[in-house]
């Protein structure tokens, strides 16, 4: 056996978007990883504008690059030194081809609207927080149960960062677990890819020590009360995990054009240009915006003065507040700007500017760094 490269792999790529290029080999996978390291120090020296870590997929390891508008002849050369680098550390058998990527068909389900949307946001890792930092395999597992009762006769698709791998229900973690572990977001689909979608992103961000997950229903011409129901059932899990998290939230969007993130982002800023602030760094103080049902810690009931009014108890501190029905949030209800007011309101000193979160972070960066005991920032 040898290394070998597909024939026709470059044939897939088109000029201006990422190359991927995976690895598939029986061999260690401590010694794949070696060699693709190297072989990364020479992709960096062509000048990609993108170069990603090596990241673990199924059967082997995975490398994206963006060249950007570099010339072609320069992509080309990058299958075959991959294979000299696995050649020269020793890998007797291994295959260097292009995984199937994301196609047409997820816009058909990102473009399905109006969108139920929940964020869980785990504990942060050590040294940030005082969790174990790794990979969010409790959220991969929450998140997939999640989707599989959505969609509980459709199998699931995997997608790792842009790529898509072929799994089944049991499979689901042994699939993406070590692709977390080496930081890559990965996320599971169950879809028709017609006329429903369910979808669970999840990222442990910063070497693991920001896990957060991200769930999304949506469907065609889905009534308010289907996309209702749909929250409903996001706001039972993330109340039956509460204590788990560092801070939830469930509302309706306006599509579900970030279901593959995890990430929450401002979809109706309160002035042009004034987008409220995630707040990741810091989840058990700062809430990104008002929503209809809500997760709080300790941390941020203690930044409000005590339990927003109309919030319930839970466990060890946490509350739950929930603000209107699920179906007025939809957008296009015409109550929706009033909840939405309503719950900025019970929650004021939990949203802040960019200025404040971004002293908030520096302040808990500055700790992370006094109490980190190995090595966590050398390795950044």
């Amino acid at each position: 056996m040898a290394v070998s490269v597909e024939r026709g792999l470059l044939d897939r790529w088109r000029s201006g978007s990422n190359l991927l290029l995976r690895v598939s080999s029986p061999e260690d996978s401590a010694r794949l990883r070696s060699a693709l390291a190297a072989a990364l120090a020479d992709i960096a020296a062509l000048g990609p504008a993108y170069l990603s870590p090596v990241i673990a997929v199924p059967g082997g390891q995975l490398l994206i690059v963006d060249f950007g508008a570099a010339p072609a002849s320069i992509v080309r050369t990058v299958p075959d030194l991959v294979a000299r680098h696995l050649t020269g550390a020793g890998v007797e058998e291994a295959r260097v081809d292009t995984p199937e990527r994301i196609g047409d068909r997820y816009s058909t389900v990102t473009g399905f609207g109006p969108a139920a949307r929940a964020w869980l946001r785990g504990p942060l890792g050590v040294p940030l927080g005082d969790a174990p930092r790794g990979a969010p395999d409790y959220l991969l597992d929450l998140a997939a149960a999640w989707v599989r009762a959505g969609q509980p006769d459709l199998p699931p698709h995997g997608v790792i960062v842009s790529a898509e791998v072929a799994l089944t229900w049991p499979t689901v973690a042994a699939a993406l677990v070590p692709a977390l572990a080496t930081y890559a977001p990965v996320a599971v689909v169950a879809s028709d890819f017609e006329t429903a979608g369910y979808a669970a992103a999840v990222d442990g961000k910063f070497l693991g020590t920001l896990p957060q997950a991200a769930l999304t229903a949506a469907g065609a011409g889905w009534t308010g009360a289907e996309v209702a129901a749909a929250m409903v059932g996001q706001r039972d899990l993330a109340r039956a995990h509460a204590g788990e998290f560092a801070w939830a939230g469930v509302t309706a969007v306006p599509d579900a054009r970030d279901l593959l993130s995890a990430h929450w982002t401002d979809r109706e800023p309160v002035a042009p240009g004034a987008h409220r602030p995630g707040g990741e760094h810091v989840p058990e103080l700062l809430v990104p915006d008002g929503m209809w049902y809500q997760v709080l810690s300790p941390g941020h009931v203690q930044r409000l003065g005590g339990p927003p009014p109309g919030a319930r108890p839970l466990a060890d501190g946490w509350v739950e507040l929930t603000v209107g029905e699920a179906e007025q949030w939809v957008p296009g209800h015409p109550d929706r700007p009033d909840v939405l007011a309503d719950a900025r309101e019970l929650l004021a000193g939990c949203l802040v500017d960019g200025a404040t979160a971004m002293a908030l972070t520096r302040e808990r960066m500055a700790r992370a760094r006094a109490r980190d005991v190995d090595g966590f920032f050398r390795r950044r």
